[in-house]
């Protein structure tokens, strides 16, 4: 009897540590799905015009990749972003390329592949900000994103100190 109930606890422990896992990545969608369709209300008080960019930076990258400024790997992993939204910014009309990465909690990784891939579009000419979203954000993750110039977005709320730092990335380029 005593092996039996050893048995099912270790079969009860592995159903919690998979339930886990299967819920964490359905909050982690949800909160992917929640950008995609609340984008043009979330970054509307800074973009005029908002839409859905998928399409004209996959055209974009496809004449980069093939006048050789980008490798395929470069091309697969922009478009893999959870989100490309563009826009022009209020005050100077100018027009931008969010490459957003949605979490529920935002980790290290949401965080430089923003940053990563704002970076290819930079370097094929677009205007590109790199903005990591989510609910929950490690003290050290927040840090990682103010250092890298990634914008801060909680609980669909746009963290002002971060868009200004990252807008004065893109007046560097």
């Amino acid at each position: 009897m005593y092996k039996r109930q050893q048995k099912g606890f270790a079969e009860a422990a592995a159903d919690r540590k998979a339930m886990r896992r299967d819920i964490s990545g359905l909050k982690g969608l949800s909160k992917e799905q929640y950008y995609r369709d609340r984008a043009a209300a979330i970054f509307g008080t800074l973009l005029a015009a908002g839409q859905d960019a998928t399409q004209r930076v996959a055209l974009h990258l496809r004449a980069a990749q093939e006048d050789g400024r980008l490798s395929a790997e470069e091309y697969k992993s922009v478009l893999d972003a959870d989100l490309l939204f563009s826009g022009k910014l209020w005050e100077t009309g100018e027009e931008v390329i969010l490459v957003l990465e949605a979490s529920w909690t935002v980790h290290e990784s949401d965080v430089k592949r923003a940053a990563q891939r704002a970076q290819v579009l930079r370097r094929t000419g677009l205007k590109a900000l790199p903005v990591a979203a989510g609910e929950e954000w490690p003290e050290q993750v927040e840090a990682l994103a103010r250092q890298k110039r990634v914008v801060i977005t909680r609980d669909g709320r746009v963290d002002d100190e971060s868009w200004q730092a990252a807008l004065a990335s893109l007046q560097s380029m």
